[in-house]
């Protein structure tokens, strides 16, 4: 169900992911493990279709947060 929020998905030249969402927000995700690890906040930004954030998911769980305007 929530992969219908995914509008689009990129593998840029670092082998990262950026998913973005058709509310308006990107995910980057750097690797397998930190995809692994956050999969629920992953499920729970993807349900929310009113977010407008940039989001980069951080090994330490320091996620680094951007409003998109």
């Amino acid at each position: 169900d929530v992969l219908s929020n995914v509008s689009e998905l990129y593998i840029t030249d670092e082998n990262s992911v950026d998913l973005y969402t058709k509310g308006g927000s990107v995910i980057k995700i750097v690797n397998q493990k930190i995809f692994d690890d956050n999969f629920q906040f992953i499920y729970t930004i993807l349900s929310d279709d009113n977010m407008h954030v940039s989001i980069e998911l951080m090994e330490n769980g320091n996620h680094i947060y951007k409003q998109i305007k």
